[in-house]
C-alpha cells in the first residue's frame, strides 16, 4: 500500500495505483474504500475494464445491485471477453434469483477460462440444475 501511495504522491493521475489500493482494500474486506478507489481509477482511465468488474462486485457485496449491474455491463461492454465480469455477472444474477441467466454468464465464464468458485456453482446447482451450455 505504501508504494501505491508513493506512485499516487508521484502521479496523482496514475490510474494503476488507485486500481492497486482498490484491490488491496478489497481483499481486506473494507468495501467502502475500495469503492472509492476503483471509481478513482476508472476517472483516471476510463477505457479499463477491470475497474468496473471490480467496482460492479464491490456493490454487489454492498447491497447496491443496480449500481453493480451498471458496472458489469459497462465492463462486459468494452471487452466482452471479461470472463471475470461474466463470473460477477452471474453471482448479480444469482442474487436475484434468475438461475437460467446465471448459467448463461457461468458458461461464457468458463468458454473464457474465469475461475469460478466451485461453492458457488454447488449452491447454483442445488437451485437450478446445470443447463446445457449453447456452443
Amino acid at each position: 500500500m505504501k508504494s501505491f501511495n508513493e506512485a499516487i504522491n508521484i502521479d496523482p493521475n496514475f490510474a494503476p495505483a488507485y486500481f492497486s489500493k482498490a484491490y488491496i482494500y478489497s481483499v481486506q474486506d473494507k468495501s467502502d474504500l475500495a469503492i472509492v478507489n476503483y471509481r478513482k481509477s476508472i476517472e483516471k482511465y476510463p477505457q479499463h475494464s477491470h475497474s468496473y468488474n471490480n467496482l460492479g462486485l464491490e456493490l454487489l457485496k454492498s447491497s447496491k445491485p443496480d449500481e453493480a449491474l451498471a458496472m458489469f455491463k459497462k465492463a462486459l461492454e468494452m471487452d466482452p471477453a471479461n470472463g471475470d465480469a461474466h463470473a460477477n455477472l452471474a453471482y448479480y444474477y444469482f442474487d436475484i434469483e434468475d438461475y437460467k441467466n446465471c448459467w448463461e454468464h457461468i458458461h461464457l465464464a468458463e468458454q473464457l477460462k474465469a475461475r469460478i468458485d466451485p461453492e458457488f456453482l454447488k449452491e447454483l446447482e442445488a437451485k437450478m440444475p446445470r443447463i446445457n451450455k449453447s456452443n
